[in-house]
């Protein structure tokens, strides 16, 4: 499990899962900079900003077989003690694992899968990694071809 300064590292977990890439930046500070983080608030608030679609539910902890995966979900713990998200890849990891099921309070965030990410900002900061990510291995592999040439 996460700690609770960790929540933006589950939510960006869980939207790489879901082939959701943002900046990671920029979502970090638009997470924390919200009045009530780390909640589920938080996320939404957030998701909203960038335009991603998503469902906030609460469901019985029965129906997990049920629900599209990933999700994240919220672990409330014994009396509550433990308030934490962890993004569940299937239902199986619920059948594999009875104590998060057991901790599981049945509220989760479904993302719709790989959608294009609309905010500008968050945008950038991706386009700029890709770009710095393979520009220099175009620029090695160029200079390694003209020693070698």
């Amino acid at each position: 499990m996460s700690s609770q300064n960790e929540f933006y590292k589950q939510a960006e977990k869980y939207l790489i899962k879901c082939g959701i890439h943002v900046g990671a930046k920029h979502f970090r500070e638009r997470m924390q900079s919200h009045p009530n983080y780390p909640s589920l608030l938080s996320l939404t608030d957030t998701l909203d900003e960038l335009s991603i679609q998503y469902q906030a539910i609460v469901v019985d902890k029965s129906q997990f077989s049920d629900l599209s995966y990933p999700l994240l979900a919220h672990i409330a713990g014994k009396n509550g003690v433990l308030n934490d998200f962890k993004c569940v890849i299937s239902s199986a990891e619920f059948a594999r694992d009875p104590v998060l099921l057991e901790n599981w309070d049945g509220i989760s965030v479904i993302v719709k899968k790989a959608q294009s990410i609309v905010h500008t900002q968050s945008r950038k900061q991706v386009f700029n990694h890709i770009l710095q990510k393979y520009l220099w291995s175009f620029v090695l592999l160029l200079y390694i071809g003209v020693l070698v040439y």
